[in-house]
């Protein structure tokens, strides 16, 4: 159509030295990069995509490996799943660069207040717990929540004071406000609805702990979130950021997200008086650190700049 005709023109009278994209499944998006390809220009894929977000077939596997190595020269990706995923699809570890899930840590970052950017006011009007677990996520099924529902009434039944505070939405809200009521939750669950990105900041700063418990995660940026805003984490060992975001007992802790009991054991130990949860989200602030909107374009100047020279150097070799 027009917006394909309109790229491939863009290309042509640009003649970019390197084209990146964000996915290569669409065919407009095929085209674009098989049309640099031929002009000339180094294509890159950013990727946050793993192995294990969801079941893989083979045969299907192969046939995307050797696709992707005909449309792409390298990739940047997320992290070390990515990176894993990416090696066994076939892309060769010196066409690989890490740093691509990142968020702006300034944004959450805690003011000298306490509070987010959008200040005491939105805070008090949102009528928050005065302890709880936050919960931000949509509602869908991939996010697990009636799992995590199942995993904080045990919470509670032995003993767990916290509340709980779920911001977003989705098909699945009816079904979590149903539940929570056959659970006997309703005192204690809160289901704050969809929150802007400027009011994100309170719902964090306010919280004990955030949990993402996700059976399919490429990343899961609410970490990041979480980490910038000084906060501990549970995250579930399916989210794509585990390996590089969470340090058990450092910064949080990892949990099966099939098993309810576990994660019910990890909100009480957290909520514990025993629980130093500044220490933990002292460190998890150091450790978001190193994953910047900075860092991030670090590393697709440096993926961009060395692919282009390789391609020069290859160019200018014998024959």
């Amino acid at each position: 159509g027009k917006s394909l005709s309109k790229a491939v023109g863009v290309i042509h009278d640009l003649h970019p030295r390197a084209v990146l994209t964000c996915r290569y499944d669409l065919p407009i998006i095929r085209k674009i990069t098989r049309t640099a390809r031929r002009s000339g220009a180094v294509t890159l894929l950013m990727s946050d995509s793993w192995e294990g977000v969801k079941p893989r077939n083979p045969v299907r596997e192969i046939i995307k490996g050797a696709l992707l190595r005909q449309l792409y020269d390298g990739a940047l990706v997320s992290g070390t799943r990515s990176w894993n995923y990416l090696r066994k699809l076939g892309f060769r570890p010196e066409t690989l660069w890490t740093g691509v899930d990142v968020v702006d840590n300034e944004h959450f970052r805690p003011k000298s207040d306490g509070q987010g950017d959008s200040g005491v006011s939105v805070g008090s009007q949102l009528n928050l717990p005065s302890e709880y677990f936050l919960v931000p996520c949509r509602h869908v099924p991939e996010k697990n929540l009636i799992r995590f529902m199942h995993a904080f009434e045990s919470y509670r039944r032995v003993g767990g004071s916290w509340s709980a505070v779920l911001v977003g939405n989705g098909p699945l809200s009816p079904l979590l406000t149903d539940l929570a009521k056959t659970l006997r939750l309703e005192r204690s669950v809160v289901f704050a609805g969809w929150a802007s990105y400027a009011d994100l900041p309170v719902y964090y700063s306010r919280c004990g702990a955030v949990v993402l418990p996700s059976i399919s995660e490429t990343w899961g940026l609410v970490v990041n979130e979480a980490m910038a805003a000084g906060k501990p984490v549970l995250v579930s060992s399916q989210c794509g950021c585990a390996p590089e975001l969470v340090r058990r007992g450092v910064n949080g802790y990892t949990f099966d997200p099939l098993n309810v009991s576990e994660l019910g054991s990890l909100m009480l130990r957290m909520s514990s008086a025993g629980c130093d949860l500044d220490s933990l989200g002292r460190n998890g602030a150091n450790m978001i650190q190193a994953f910047t909107p900075e860092t991030r374009a670090l590393a697709i100047r440096d993926c961009v700049e060395t692919m282009v020279e390789a391609q020069l150097r290859h160019r200018k070799r014998p024959s």
